[in-house]
């Protein structure tokens, strides 16, 4: 195996073991986040799912440009991608986010909490 075969290789497992992952997210609130499905082509409310990551940044700030070409002119921008990571349980998110109306304000999102009462 040559050297840049090697690297190669390494690079690869190396970004498979990355638990970091991307989302968009639309921005209203700190208690009010919509976070897109590309598969649907939809927002949920207030929950990251597996259905919602991108493995690349790049991939996922291409379809926030889509969707934010949606938006009025003069509207502030309130799509954007926000770095998380998958854990056991589900995500913690990684990045704050810079409140679309107050500029100078960031805070990270609160998602909501999973029900844990046993069914059955």
């Amino acid at each position: 195996m040559s050297k840049r075969e090697r690297a190669s290789l390494v690079a690869t497992i190396a970004e498979l073991n990355d638990p970091v992952r991307y989302v968009i997210v639309a921005v209203f609130s700190r208690k009010f986040c919509m976070y897109y499905f590309p598969s649907d082509g939809c927002f949920m409310m207030n929950a990251i799912t597996p259905a919602c990551l991108f493995k690349h940044k790049a991939e996922a700030q291409a379809v926030a440009k889509l969707l934010e070409g949606r938006r009025a002119k003069k509207a502030p921008r309130t799509i954007t991608v926000i770095a998380v990571k998958k854990t056991k349980s589900g995500v913690r998110i990684l990045d704050e986010i810079t409140n679309p109306w107050h500029p100078n304000e960031t805070w990270k999102p609160i998602l909501r909490k999973k029900d844990r009462t046993p069914t059955g």
